[in-house]
């Protein structure tokens, strides 16, 4: 969709609602070509004192003209800055817009036109609706409704879908009611229709979400969104049911033993069982992520103080290109144990520790202890060398900042 261009007040305002439509709309969008690259200010007569016509009077015309008056529309500033005039313009202007896009619905759109007048429309009742304006917020919880009346099935799905992936941004951390609420109707939107690309990245900002809310709740989230996705006919869908399934399990860890497996980049099997008896670091990561080369410094000074005391690391890379990854390990060394994980995929078969644990984000760093059980599942930054410290001793004569508590396994 051509949202309008972002210099005038229209514009900047269907586009800062449009930042958070655009998360979970499938379609990609396009810039509005330019106009004059002039403001048009609403003012009551031109140089010549003729009145101009009122900008906010929808033209008639096909889809296409309709979606170009809308272009233009989103050039508008208003004549001044005081609250009341622009309270005044914005009503107008989003007036105009729904106005227009109800045109559009009538005069027998091509799917592509519906999809704009769709997002149009979306973005003005969303603007209003953040305005305060109670009918446009009504309205637009019935949008997909309207929608699927006009016939317009797919795109009704991917507005309840946007809708919903809109509340999920506004779920307070300390509302765990109303997240498991939104947790059970997206689980059954997802359950109702295709699964495409914004189906399966509201499953997954869900899931990331739920982890905010406990580990039972990030749990039942992800086996849910697994099952569904494995449903599907799709072998990439079931992939990524594979790995929600090994999240789940990586979410339950601190207090048990973790297996790991693996090709060392010499080409020899990790001997997991060596590790035994001293705190290890399983750093989950790839040459391609910038976070992860930036975490790789943060784990070498830790390495540096506390090896001599015990302490190891297992980087486990998920690079696709093995040739990369020792090209990238040749010219940025590190004195631990390099795992390339897509060894472990072979006849179709997926071992990879990546699924196993379900790493869907990276760096993903698991602190284990000596006796092989999970003590932290996000051993990142700062964190690492507290409970480095705790659990090893802090290094002589430094200052390491507070003390931090382990669980009891740990201790």
């Amino acid at each position: 969709m051509r949202f309008p261009p972002a210099r005038g007040a229209i514009g900047k305002g269907l586009l800062a609602v449009a930042a958070v439509v655009m998360l979970v709309w499938p379609s990609v969008v396009r810039g509005a070509e330019p106009g004059s690259g002039k403001p048009i200010e609403i003012r009551p007569g031109g140089p010549d004192n003729k009145p101009k016509p009122d900008p906010f009077v929808v033209p008639e015309g096909t889809p296409e003209q309709i979606l170009k008056y809308l272009d233009t529309l989103g050039e508008l500033e208003p004549s001044a800055q005081d609250p009341e005039t622009i309270s005044q313009f914005n009503k107008k202007a989003m007036g105009a817009v729904l106005e227009a896009a109800d045109k559009i619905f009538g005069g027998k759109p091509t799917e592509a036109q519906a999809d704009e007048a769709a997002k149009w429309k979306f973005g003005a009742l969303a603007m209003l609706n953040r305005l305060g304006d109670k009918e446009a917020g009504a309205k637009l919880k019935a949008l997909p409704a309207e929608l699927e009346r006009l016939g317009w099935k797919k795109l009704a799905r991917v507005v309840e879908g946007t809708l919903l992936g809109s509340e999920l941004g506004r779920v307070q951390e300390d509302d765990a009611k109303g997240f498991l609420d939104l947790l059970a109707r997206i689980q059954a939107y997802l359950a109702q229709g295709q699964l495409g690309r914004q189906e399966i990245g509201l499953a997954m900002e869900t899931a990331f979400a739920a982890e905010r809310f406990g580990t039972e709740t990030a749990v039942a989230a992800y086996e849910g969104f697994a099952k569904t996705l494995a449903a599907g006919p799709n072998q990439d869908l079931a992939s990524l049911a594979a790995k929600m399934l090994g999240s789940a399990r990586r979410l339950t860890l601190v207090g048990k033993p973790m297996d790991v497996a693996g090709q060392t980049l010499s080409g020899k099997p990790l001997d997991w069982a060596a590790y035994r008896g001293k705190v290890v670091l399983v750093s989950f990561w790839a040459t391609w992520c910038g976070p992860c080369r930036g975490e790789v410094e943060n784990i070498r000074k830790n390495y540096e103080e506390y090896h001599p005391r015990g302490f190891d690391v297992v980087a486990v890379s998920i690079d696709k290109d093995r040739r990369e990854l020792e090209d990238y390990m040749k010219d940025n060394p590190v004195p631990w144990t390099v795992l390339f994980d897509g060894a472990q995929e072979s006849g179709g078969a997926d071992k990879t520790m990546a699924t196993a644990y379900g790493v869907l984000r990276i760096p993903q760093l698991i602190l284990v202890g000596k006796d092989g059980n999970v003590i932290a599942l996000d051993a990142r930054g700062p964190r690492l060398r507290k409970l480095l410290a705790a659990l090893l001793g802090a290094p002589a004569a430094q200052d390491q900042g507070p003390s931090i508590g382990l669980p009891p396994q740990a201790k």
